[in-house]
């Protein structure tokens, strides 16, 4: 008989880091030390010293994939920004990736992605798995959960204008509650402030 799996009606959200893909600054993690579990990452780049966001995402393995979004950064398969326009609040591209289209001429990849990641921080929180185990419907579920959080998360600093000078939801596609979904409250805990993540909201 399987065991009815009830998905969270609450949970908290401790973000953790700055986790740096790059050069680890002093107050810096290196991505080694990343939870191994699934959550919410946040890619950020400071503002005046505040963290802000450029792209929420999930994923149910946070070192791994992150690790994996340096690697792939420098072989150019994603958008890489101008840093020094990003501490600006204004994001330009100067690499598109290898699906979207080539390099932009007299831009050398090497350099810009390791001036990029030098820039960006990534912030982590972990989800827990409420499923008992590790069959298909398990993994839908829990898929499910952190798909719900990370939309509640972009859609939460959407609503901040103070947060979205390089943060764009339309650059991401979410997948927000559904109807007859129940609601989920989320709360924010941090160490440090982060644009836009403060209170609650709903997933």
């Amino acid at each position: 008989m399987s065991v009815p799996v009830s998905v969270p009606d609450s949970l908290v959200l401790t973000w953790k880091g700055p986790y740096a893909p790059a050069s680890v600054l002093p107050g810096d993690l290196p991505l080694s030390s990343l939870p191994t579990g699934g959550g919410v990452y946040l890619w950020t780049a400071a503002i005046n010293g505040v963290p802000h966001v450029i792209e929420v995402g999930q994923t149910v393995g946070l070192r791994s994939y992150l690790s994996g979004h340096r690697t792939k950064t420098r072989q150019g398969e994603y958008y890489i920004y101008d840093p020094v326009a990003l501490g600006q609040g204004r994001v330009v591209t100067v690499h598109r990736n290898t699906r979207g289209g080539p390099m932009l001429s007299g831009v050398n990849l090497a350099d810009i992605a390791e001036r990029f990641l030098s820039t960006v921080r990534f912030y982590v929180a972990e989800v827990p798995d409420p499923t008992p185990g590790s069959g298909q419907e398990d993994r839908k579920i829990y898929s499910r959960l952190l798909k719900r959080v990370e939309a509640g998360v972009a859609a939460h600093i959407a609503m901040d204008p103070s947060a979205t000078a390089i943060f764009a939801p339309t650059r991401s596609q979410y997948y927000p509650r559904r109807e007859g979904e129940s609601r989920i409250t989320v709360h924010m805990a941090m160490g440090q402030p982060i644009a836009g993540l403060a209170g609650s909201l709903q997933a």
